[in-house]
């Protein structure tokens, strides 16, 4: 993602200082720190974090450690979509938008594939990036998997000396949770945070109450700031939290 940034020159506000997992539990140091030292032998730039060394990072006393990875950061996601669009574009892709593709058919040596407009297309491969929003389109994928909605909130843009208190090394960072919390600083000084919510669509500002009261939990230093934004979106999760793939021709 990031070489794909600088490679095509894309406006896309990113940071890549790493990635920080806090062990909200002391039942799970052990397996993080497996975790870490696994990641480390493999020559990845790992390292463990006791519990100052996590605060001092985070900017949050709440956890009981924590491990970084110097690879990992984050991206304006709605600018890097476009950034790709643009890039695609260029290369002389065809990009085809509200075309919802309804039936997938495989026709001699070729693919099929239907779009509510009743336009078709043919390709020698399809691949089907739909996430949590899988659909009916290709039988069974729907049911590998589970797609909780994960909600989120931005504050307002924060006043230096808190922003410098949250996150002051640049990290971004998500705990260790099975429903797992999220954070990180926008290009904008806000402070976003993500995690559980109700599994249906949310009625009101309400739904969010639990996060609002996390994120002051978390940072008592934000105590007061306008929460200026409340979304969420499905994210696709399996039912043995490992990655699958599909394919008519060969399976892995």
């Amino acid at each position: 993602m990031f070489g794909l940034i600088d490679k095509h020159r894309m406006d896309v506000p990113h940071v890549r200082n790493g990635w920080i997992q806090g062990a909200h539990s002391a039942a799970l140091l052990d397996e993080m720190k497996r975790r870490c030292e696994q990641w480390a032998r493999r020559g990845a730039p790992a390292e463990w974090l006791d519990k100052a060394e996590t605060a001092r990072h985070l900017g949050t006393s709440q956890y009981r450690a924590g491990w970084i990875d110097r690879r990992g950061g984050a991206v304006q996601p709605l600018a890097y979509a476009r950034g790709l669009a643009k890039a695609a574009l260029a290369a002389g892709v065809t990009i085809h938008g509200d075309t919802l593709a309804t039936n997938l058919a495989r026709e001699a040596n070729r693919w099929t594939v239907t779009t509510r407009r009743g336009a078709r297309v043919t390709a020698d491969r399809v691949v089907v990036c739909t996430n949590a929003y899988a659909g009916d389109l290709w039988p069974g994928v729907r049911r590998t998997v589970i797609a909780p909605n994960s909600y989120q909130i931005a504050t307002e843009p924060l006043s230096d000396n808190i922003r410098k208190s949250i996150l002051p090394f640049g990290q971004v960072s998500s705990d260790s949770r099975k429903l797992l919390l999220y954070f990180r600083l926008d290009d904008l000084g806000r402070l976003l945070l993500g995690g559980r919510g109700p599994f249906r669509e949310p009625r009101d500002d309400s739904d969010w109450q639990h996060l609002e009261a996390m994120l002051v939990r978390l940072f008592p230093q934000v105590k007061g700031a306008r929460i200026d934004y409340r979304w969420c979106g499905r994210v696709s999760i399996t039912r043995d939290f490992m990655p699958i793939c599909t394919s008519r021709r060969r399976g892995c």
